[in-house]
């Protein structure tokens, strides 16, 4: 649904005085009244998982994480209401923009979407104007993408850390890292690669005499996804 004459045309009247100032007549004036539109993730820091569906007697996990977007849509400045803006993906590797959902701005000029992690993309979200409002199109919001190790400690096996990285990512390499305290940097100390199925499993150690030891999985980034750690094993003695 576009944004409807009445609602523009109320714009319009909002912004006329400030038009005539800037370019005389309202003859001379551009047609069109700019608009400008954004886009943030909301929250911008959380995690982006694509997860898959591995039940570990706790039941079965998200099938697919999801992230959330905000955009907000103006006309010279003021708030735009009642209009349609659609959200756009672009996953590395396509040519294309392709078109998620649509949603309709609300009084502050905002609209919200939710779509599924897919992988690594960049985001941007459209309004295609009408006969007084200028389309436009925001800036790209580029998401980075993990895959989830489904990490989990089986029980009565001491400390161990095993998961599985599917679905489609049989037969990778998993490091085993290591770490010291909670700010130290992770060191690589054994790899292995998972079975076809994307299983993996390490066996942890406990510190000599008194401390303790972080343990995680970790899988190197490709085109699609970036680097994915698992959760940690904290081993204490």
């Amino acid at each position: 649904m576009r944004t409807s004459r009445a609602a523009a045309a109320a714009v319009v009247t909002a912004v006329l005085p400030a038009l005539l100032t800037l370019g005389g007549p309202a003859a001379q004036a551009d047609p069109l009244v700019p608009t400008a539109v954004s886009l943030v993730r909301q929250p911008p820091d959380y995690p982006a998982v694509f997860h898959d569906r591995i039940d570990h007697g706790t039941g079965s996990l998200p099938g697919v994480d999801a992230v959330a977007y905000r955009a907000t849509l103006s006309a010279a400045a003021v708030p735009l209401a009642g209009a349609a803006v659609v959200l756009q993906r672009k996953l590395v590797g396509q040519s294309s923009w392709q078109d998620l959902a649509t949603a309709t701005t609300a009084l502050d000029g905002t609209a919200d979407f939710t779509t599924p992690v897919k992988g690594n993309a960049t985001y941007q979200v459209s309004y295609a104007g009408n006969a007084l409002l200028a389309p436009v199109t925001s800036d790209p919001v580029t998401l980075e993408a993990m895959r989830d190790l489904n990490a989990y400690i089986p029980a009565g096996a001491g400390a161990v850390l095993a998961g599985n990285i599917n679905p489609g990512w049989g037969r990778r390499t998993v490091s085993w890292q290591k770490r010291s305290c909670e700010t130290c940097h992770w060191r690589t100390v054994a790899k292995q690669r998972s079975s076809k199925t994307g299983a993996w499993r390490f066996q942890g150690a406990y510190p000599r005499g008194r401390g303790t030891w972080w343990f995680r999985a970790s899988v190197a980034g490709t085109p699609t996804f970036v680097t994915s750690t698992s959760s940690m094993l904290k081993t204490r003695r």
